[in-house]
């Protein structure tokens, strides 16, 4: 037998179970497979014996049902009826016995019915119960009337006492007419359940109320023939455990017997077990251990047998683990940074919080030299453990990037030689041995990967592949966002130079698109704008005024009022510039400011009128830059406004033409000194601007002064 101190093993109860589980599980596996089929089989009779009796209610009800037509239609008393009436060809009702009230209009094929001399059935609803409505037509008349109507209670054909019912003993009975109004059905559960399937081609389903569980049965009783209305669905009901008693027996006994077969086996299999388990209690703590990330406790057995080579081996190589694990979050933390940030930054600290664990150093760093300017690198280092991180910034000389470039994969650098300035000298030193790893980007080198260790302990060739490998995964990432920045930026500098050239279509607008872009960005700064849309406003901003690409100079430089078609030129730019830049997939977001840039508040701007929210806030931050740089800007017909004589215009539209928020916030920005960049004379001697007063703004349209 298994003693106390065998069951204080875990190992010892697993293989107990384990055995128990082999020797009990094809017995098992027969058993329930048995038990499964009997009691499907058992179920499986229950409802065929509900669906059966159903079948047979309903036949029940359908006999009675012909009984009350015939009933109506010989002489005599019609007991079944309490109500009866004879109906004139006109409609009008003769009550014979009884209220029947109004008679129900009948549809065409009912008509056609009586028509041919055959009877009708309705049903009708009232308040608190349904009734049935049987209509005759008067034997021998050509057109049937009168015709004869008699009211019956459902109780004719399902009975009023249990002998007449035609549900079995325990069943409940449930009538529905054609459109799922219940003829008689006393649980609402039953109704409903009976309602939701009616029309399926299964007849059995389930119900609940309460804590009971109902099985169900329907039958449809076809009526459209005999009596020209729509299928009658009758169902049966019956607690699911009465109907399962026989299953409920047979699990009783089915289960003592596995019980009895089970203890049987334990006490049989638990005597073959008597040795000591602690070797295999050890290597089960030491996998627990590995599956908690601990790779450094080591599996001690002693047991002089194939355990203690089994527990040697497995110290090798959760320590292989260990190290594998290591270089995998590190890389998988560079990716991450590469991925989440796109920042440099953020890549280098990753990279230096992992490498001294990684490659068994005591220093790290990575240096990266700037893309703006790539003779000025940032240092981010870190002490042991990734501990202590810090940041700085770096020089290299034209020596030390010669030094690195002429070491294509790595440069030793052994104790005693002097630190790079890239090295970051607040963690590492001259007496430490060094190992750096140029990156390049572009061909150049743009970055480097710096690891120490203290003298006497040398870098392994294991160590420097871990190294190269986390080197190349972070030359990946850097390179990425030096390409991302390079990319902006030559995104950027293509639209300077794009509204650069449509500005200099007139020596009037010459830095008009930059002045609104800058004057977009400082309101979208004190507005609270995230960086997406202060990136999106910095590009509409450069973008918005390409559309006069095709407004000719004469029109831009004339100094007297426009002509109905030259403004309708002036006014077409938006749409022009939309149509420039709707083919450019990156450009599908700036659409809008460059289309909606004119649109005013009052729907008096254009191209296409929009008003208040239809405009979005950003398009309305970009036309309060755009109409203050034109203000404050001279033109042909005009000299410019003056910052105070200009903000007396915009407040003048706020809240009606332009965004109130914008204004203030720009005018709050005016008043803090900010100001865009000068403004660029025009290009050659223009004519000197018309003069203007103050009191001059009030004639002008919002074209005039976009112009």
């Amino acid at each position: 037998m298994i003693t106390p101190r065998l069951l204080r093993t875990r190992v010892a109860r697993r293989l107990v179970t384990l055995f128990l589980v082999c020797a009990v599980g094809p017995v098992a596996t027969f058993a329930i497979l048995s038990y499964r089929l009997t009691a499907d089989r058992l179920e499986s009779d229950a409802r065929e014996a509900l669906r059966h009796s159903s079948k047979t209610a309903g036949m029940i009800v359908m006999d009675r049902l012909i009984g009350l037509v015939t009933e109506l239609g010989t002489s005599g008393s019609r007991p079944s009826y309490g109500a009866l009436a004879s109906e004139a060809a006109d409609g009008s009702l003769t009550p014979l016995r009884g209220e029947l009230g109004a008679a129900p209009s009948l549809s065409r094929s009912q008509r056609a019915q009586l028509t041919r001399g055959a009877p009708v059935v309705l049903t009708e609803v009232a308040p608190q119960s349904t009734w049935i409505l049987v209509v005759l037509p008067a034997p021998g008349t050509p057109d049937g009337y009168p015709h004869l109507w008699g009211k019956a209670s459902p109780q004719q054909i399902v009975g009023t006492e249990p002998i007449r019912s035609p549900a079995p003993e325990g069943a409940e009975l449930c009538l529905l007419d054609g459109n799922g109004t219940p003829i008689d059905c006393p649980s609402t559960g039953a109704a409903q359940t009976l309602r939701a399937n009616q029309y399926r081609p299964t007849g059995e389903v389930s119900w609940q109320r309460g804590d009971s569980v109902f099985l169900m049965a329907h039958w449809n009783l076809f009526l459209g023939r005999e009596f020209a209305a729509l299928p009658w669905t009758i169902a049966l009901s019956t607690p699911k455990a009465a109907a399962l008693v026989p299953l409920a027996a047979f699990r009783r006994t089915f289960f003592l017997g596995v019980a009895l077969a089970g203890l049987l086996v334990f006490v049989l299999s638990s005597s073959q077990l008597r040795k000591r388990m602690t070797p295999l209690v050890e290597l089960e703590a030491g996998v627990r251990r590995i599956s908690a990330g601990d790779f450094t406790t080591p599996l001690v057995v002693r047991s002089k047998d194939e355990f203690e080579i089994l527990a040697r081996s497995f110290n090798g190589m959760a320590s292989d683990l260990q190290h594998h694990f290591t270089t995998l979050t590190a890389l998988r933390a560079v990716d991450l940074a590469a991925l989440g940030s796109h920042s440099a930054r953020a890549i280098a600290e990753a990279a230096v919080k992992w490498a001294p664990q990684l490659l068994h150093g005591d220093r790290a760093a990575v240096a990266f030299s700037s893309t703006e300017d790539p003779a000025c690198w940032t240092v981010v280092s870190a002490g042991p453990g990734g501990r202590d991180g810090r940041g700085g910034s770096a020089s290299p000389t034209r020596a030390e990037l010669d030094e690195l470039d002429a070491s294509p994969e790595l440069l030793l650098m052994p104790a005693g030689t002097p630190v790079r300035s890239y090295c970051g000298a607040e963690h590492l030193s001259s007496a430490q041995e060094r190992v750096v790893f140029p990156l390049r980007h572009g061909g150049r080198v743009r970055a480097a990967l710096i690891v120490g260790r203290d003298h006497g302990r040398p870098f392994s060739i294991a160590t420097i592949a871990l190294a190269r490998q986390l080197a190349d995964q972070l030359a990946l990432g850097l390179s990425s966002v030096m390409l991302l920045d390079e990319l902006d930026a030559l995104s950027l500098g293509s639209m300077l130079a794009l509204a650069r050239t449509i500005d200099a279509v007139s020596p009037w607008t010459g830095g008009h698109s930059e002045r609104v872009t800058q004057t977009a960005l400082e309101i979208g700064g004190r507005l609270g704008f995230d960086d997406a849309a202060q990136d999106r406003l910095r590009r509409g901003g450069l973008l918005h005024d390409i559309g006069k690409i095709g407004v000719p100079a004469a029109i831009l430089n004339k100094p007297g009022p426009l002509t109905a078609p030259e403004r309708a030129l002036i006014e077409a730019h938006p749409v022009v510039g939309a149509k420039i830049i709707s083919p450019i997939a990156a450009f599908q977001e700036l659409v809008p400011l460059v289309l909606h840039h004119h649109e005013l508040l009052d729907g008096s701007g254009y191209p296409d009128g929009l008003a208040g929210a239809e405009i979005p806030e950003i398009v309305r931050v970009l036309t309060v830059a755009d109409i203050y740089d034109a203000l404050v800007s001279d033109r042909p017909y005009r000299a410019g406004f003056s910052s105070a004589e200009a903000f007396a215009i915009l407040r003048e539209g706020a809240d009606r033409k332009y965004d109130a928020r914008a204004v203030t916030a720009l005018e709050d920005a005016v008043r803090d000194g900010w100001s865009a960049m000068p403004i660029a004379g025009p290009v050659g001697e223009p004519p000197e601007p018309v003069p203007h007063s103050l009191g001059e703004h009030d004639a002008l349209t919002h074209e005039e002064i976009l112009a």
